[in-house]
């Protein structure tokens, strides 16, 4: 990860003012946000504080694939859709 945008995550990960959410719930919501964008220092960086927040493989792992299955709603439609043009229908 480069300077600047380490110095982003620093600056961006400084802490949870509301208290609302606990640290490895921030996490894995960074986490599924990093895949959402498609952020790849995002999703290392994140993953790597979710191991540090606690989080075990099997909840990163659930983590991960749940985001996945949102992340992939569009690009399905997008080829249902595609299917269904070159169909004629």
């Amino acid at each position: 990860m480069d300077k600047s945008t380490k110095k982003h995550f620093i600056v961006k990960n400084a802490g949870n003012k509301s208290g609302i959410l606990n640290r490895r719930e921030i996490e894995l919501v960074a986490l599924g946000a990093a895949i959402g964008g498609n952020c790849i220092p995002c999703l290392e960086w994140h993953f790597r504080k979710c191991v540090e927040a606690g989080l075990t493989t099997e909840e990163i792992r659930e983590a991960i694939a749940m985001s996945l299955k949102v992340k992939n709603v569009p690009i399905n439609k997008i080829n249902e859709t595609a299917e269904r043009l070159l169909k004629g229908e």
